[in-house]
């Protein structure tokens, strides 16, 4: 046994990722948008160390739906260098005590899932209101749509 290869004795077959580790974990966020920060989960071996050589998938769905909110986003990516980055995620719906199960996708179907902490999708402001120095004028606009002028 080296330190990333996993033996076997009974099946004798060597398997290279053994378990998954939340690096990133999910943060509280607004409903339909994305993660501050990209979710990272490790691709380990027996020693927990990432393995720099995977050429497999990972995939991230909703475990604990606190808000019947649907995920969003690009839900299955490449590991690279034994890293899965989740840029784009976000959940549609506000809710409390959400959490995400990450699942290899890869040939060791037997790497055992992992679910994140819970976090709270929050709802998004309905409307905001700016006034702009001495010059107050109507200047409104809808979350989730771009400003029509900027200062």
């Amino acid at each position: 046994q080296n330190s990333t290869t996993c033996f076997d004795q009974r099946l004798r077959i060597q398997e290279r990722v053994q378990s998954l580790v939340i690096i990133m974990p999910p943060t509280n966020v607004l409903a339909q948008e994305s993660f501050v920060n990209p979710i990272q989960i490790h691709a380990t071996g027996c020693d927990g160390i990432p393995l720099t050589d995977v050429s497999a998938s990972m995939a991230v769905s909703i475990k604990d739906n606190a808000g019947s909110g649907k995920l969003l986003g690009n839900t299955q990516v490449l590991i690279a260098n034994g890293i899965a980055f989740f840029t784009d995620l976000k959940i549609d719906l506000f809710g409390e005590g959400y959490t995400l199960k990450f699942s290899f996708v890869g040939r060791n179907i037997a790497v055992p899932d992992i679910v994140s902490a819970p976090f709270d999708v929050q709802k998004a402001p309905d409307l905001l209101v700016f006034e702009t120095g001495t010059n107050l004028h109507n200047t409104q606009t809808r979350a989730g749509l771009p400003f029509t002028v900027q200062p």
